[in-house]
């Protein structure tokens, strides 16, 4: 009767007798990796991914839409109670970035005070990473001089319809508006 030791010594006897070689980690039993040659990287691998991360932009929202940037305004320019003609009145889409200037909506106030502002919308991204901050606001020019008659600083877009008063005889606040039903 054999013990389990015994039964693994005679089966490694047999092997290394019959020209087998055991091998200790010390001799590589296949070429190194250095010595094998790298597979290519097919273009395909490119193109497999490339309607992935459009899928992608897709789904998180990222498309193109319409924006309102400045809100249509209907309104009237008095100094105290004298309605103020021939004054321009620019709407600037980003008054935060600098002051007051000369903007390409514009419109001149009538003989009785009164101007009108188109509404202007262009082309941007929505991107899901948060809220548009706007910063439009209203200048004045009359007379050779500049004054800021309002600035607005929101999240989201502006109203598209508001109805404005603006009065030159006061230092502060000098255009009120409110947001108009659209027309």
């Amino acid at each position: 009767m054999t013990t389990l030791h015994g039964r693994v010594g005679a089966i490694r006897n047999a092997a290394m007798a019959g020209g087998g070689r055991r091998s200790y980690g010390d001799e590589p039993t296949r070429p190194a990796l250095e010595s094998r040659p790298m597979p290519p990287r097919h273009p395909r691998h490119f193109r497999c991914l490339l309607p992935l991360f459009a899928s992608l932009l897709l789904l998180t929202g990222c498309f193109p839409h319409r924006e309102q940037i400045i809100p249509a305004i209907e309104g009237t320019l008095v100094s105290g109670q004298a309605p103020v003609a021939g004054a321009r009145i620019h709407v600037l889409p980003s008054l935060s970035k600098g002051g007051c200037g000369p903007s390409r909506y514009t419109a001149v106030t009538d003989a009785a005070g009164r101007f009108t502002v188109r509404g202007a919308n262009e082309i941007g991204m929505i991107l899901p990473l948060g809220d548009r901050i706007n910063t439009w606001g209203v200048c004045i020019e009359d007379g050779g001089r500049l004054v800021e008659g309002f600035r607005a600083g929101n999240i989201g877009w502006p109203p598209h319809h508001i109805d404005m008063h603006c009065d030159l005889a006061r230092v502060r606040g000098i255009c009120e508006w409110s947001e108009s039903a659209m027309r």
